[in-house]
């Protein structure tokens, strides 16, 4: 969240515009001693009061604006906007729990909009993922969402959170001998931070909403609502980028607030699935990240997102790239990680999400995602079946 974004404007004349004070005044030449002594003492009460009442007026405006925008961040750290690729924690894998039931209210935990069309037409889709559905696959694709508003005592956490999540994800309908699975696999990525933050915290996500939370406490800004200790937001879009009769690709952009906004992330994650046997292919089953691989995702970051050179220099490129391959210098844990999905030309693009920071105070959180160069990817592939159902172009 870049600073300075929130607080109050400058009051005007401090930094341009008119200036707020008036000309000195100067007495009459054509009155007596005695009535200039009493103008002066008349126009200098008046002058007096008329800055009183300029300053009020003034503070009164800086306040109400401040309060406008404290009231707008909360508004928008409740329910976050969409957003560019930018912003992000590493993917979280979700726990096995059973599908979350549609239709009900608040209480059920589901949602009760209707399944609808998913087909897209448009070239982009979801924060700008490619959109690479294809009808004439012989199969049905439809919407399912989870959206929901309420505050709940969570006795895991020993706080009351506000949960704001607006979840979306195609459910794919057709004779499949496992579609279970198929549809399963793309639930739990688009649901992964409910999964665990809500539905069944385990301890790590104790230990992160906890500490959150006391970040926040009486914190400025931390878009908490009143009469809560803590929020819990997701909000996931995401894009079917390539299918066809047997195979699909699905890209998901999370933007999730854990605790506070102090604690707001995005997150690519992404599902690439056979639709015969309902095995899904991660990256590391596919592809060796190779130091070219990470070197290319690395260079079209920098030429495509003017951020890339800040992010990548608080660890130094080089110690980024190693981070990338698993080999930093450094235990970075899951602050940077990797995936992958198939874009509607075929083409294997690396999605690389990252929560990096100097230790100092600089913070950068987002994700950026890359076509693989050709020959790149020609000395990266491992053995795979993966290769049986996607032939990339040239």
């Amino acid at each position: 969240m870049p600073a300075g974004v929130f607080g109050p404007p400058p009051v005007p004349g401090q930094n341009g515009g008119t200036d707020p004070y008036p000309a000195p005044w100067e007495p009459s030449p054509k009155k007596t001693p005695k009535a200039v002594a009493v103008a002066i003492a008349v126009g200098g009460c008046l002058v007096v009061a008329a800055a009183v009442f300029c300053m009020v007026a003034v503070g009164a405006d800086v306040l109400a604006r401040a309060a406008d925008g404290f009231a707008q961040l909360r508004q928008e750290a409740a329910a976050p906007p969409a957003a560019g690729g930018g912003g992000a924690a590493a993917p979280i894998g979700p726990p096995s729990i059973p599908d979350v039931g549609q239709g009900g209210d608040a209480d059920a935990k589901g949602s009760d909009a209707p399944a609808v069309d998913a087909a897209a037409t448009d070239e982009t889709g979801a924060k700008g993922l490619p959109h690479g559905w294809d009808p004439s696959a012989g199969y049905a694709v439809a919407e399912e969402t989870f959206s929901q508003q309420f505050d709940e005592d969570m006795g895991a956490y020993g706080l009351r959170v506000h949960m704001d999540f607006d979840v979306a994800y195609p459910r794919f309908e057709g004779d499949f001998d496992h579609l279970d699975a198929v549809n399963g696999a793309i639930r739990d990525a688009a649901m992964t931070v409910p999964d665990r933050y809500y539905f069944e915290p385990d301890k790590d996500a104790r230990t992160n909403m906890r500490h959150a939370a006391k970040v926040a406490e009486g914190a400025p800004f931390s878009g908490v609502p009143a009469g809560c200790d803590a929020l819990l937001s997701s909000e996931v879009d995401y894009a079917v980028t390539y299918n066809d009769d047997g195979f699909a690709s699905i890209a998901f952009a999370d933007h999730y607030l854990i605790g506070s906004a102090y604690s707001e992330y995005e997150a690519l994650r992404c599902v690439n699935v056979d639709l015969s046997t309902g095995e899904s292919f991660e990256l590391d089953s596919v592809l060796t990240l190779t130091e070219d691989m990470a070197n290319a995702w690395a260079d079209d970051f920098l030429a495509s997102d003017e951020n890339a050179e800040f992010t990548l220099g608080l660890w130094g490129r080089d110690e980024f790239v190693r981070a990338l391959r698993g080999e930093g210098a450094q235990d970075h844990g899951d602050r940077v990680s990797a995936t992958f999905y198939v874009d509607p030309q075929g083409r294997i693009v690396l999605g690389v999400t990252f929560a990096v920071s100097d230790g100092e105070g600089s913070i950068s959180r987002g994700w950026h995602d890359a076509v693989v160069p050709a020959d790149v990817l020609e000395k990266a592939k491992k053995q795979s079946a993966f290769w049986d159902l996607v032939t990339p172009e040239a």
